[in-house]
């Protein structure tokens, strides 16, 4: 795995308002900033008023951002969403997005009108979800779903938040996948976070706790985690769902 320092680069001018901003949003992960040429392989920056993760070689980049074009597009269609089926999006309000991410998928369950807690344990997904936030703030679009959506910087196991309806999970395995996008942003994630290898103790965990269930998502023909068999799925074109129940019910 490639380490990406906690350190946001600067390498275009800004003014003192985006400096203070991000000092704001990267002083909750230990991240700096800094005006010096990054020397790694794969690094943070602000650049065109959003933080990134880089690549030094190729110019491709990686941010979380809840305004474009293909979040609405699943907000519009959000009703045939296989994700509302699978936490029962009607009866179960509050979530827990243990492995966030990109936030994605907890914007869309947001939209639902779902409260979502986002957890995440690296500073890099972490810092750019804090930055896509802020400036999803902004935006009278999607301001009444972003104040249903929180950041926690750890584990929902250091958590002493009320316990939610629903955990879900999304862990990140060296898979393959077929799109182009989800292949950059797989392999940034996998270079610069490194992968969940812990997942199955991260799904015996959450099945501990006093939940309604806890939703797995997975490729279409991906193992099940930990070889843990689900009570039931949820099968779409390329990806399910598989939902556990907690220990205590079974």
């Amino acid at each position: 795995m490639n380490a990406v320092l906690p350190v946001v680069y600067i390498l275009q001018p800004i003014d003192n308002i985006q400096e203070k901003y991000l000092n704001n949003v990267l002083s909750a992960f230990g991240v700096s900033i800094s005006f010096r040429q990054p020397e790694c392989e794969y690094f943070l920056q602000f650049i065109d008023n959003k933080i990134v993760l880089r690549h030094s070689l190729n110019k491709e980049k990686v941010f979380a951002d809840f305004v474009g074009g293909a979040l609405n597009h699943r907000v519009a269609y959000r009703g045939a969403e296989l994700i509302a089926k699978a936490v029962n999006i009607k009866e179960n309000r509050h979530i827990w997005d243990a492995t966030a991410g990109l936030g994605r998928d907890a914007f869309v369950l947001a939209a639902m009108g779902a409260s979502v807690e986002m957890f995440e344990r690296h500073f890099v997904p972490a810092t750019l979800l804090a930055d896509a936030l802020l400036r999803a703030k902004q935006c009278a679009d999607t301001q009444a779903i972003i104040e249903r959506m929180s950041l926690n910087f750890g584990t929902i196991f250091n958590s002493d938040l009320p316990c939610p309806d629903v955990i879900y999970l999304d862990p990140m395995f060296p898979e393959r996948h077929k799109t182009a996008l989800v292949k950059k942003e797989m392999r940034f994630f996998q270079a610069a976070v490194g992968c969940d290898d812990d997942s199955a103790d991260l799904l015996n965990k959450a099945r501990d706790m006093p939940v309604k269930r806890i939703v797995v998502k997975r490729p279409k023909h991906g193992a099940f985690v930990g070889n843990s068999k689900p009570a039931y799925q949820y099968i779409g074109k390329s990806t399910r769902f598989d939902v556990y129940l907690p220990f205590q019910a079974a």
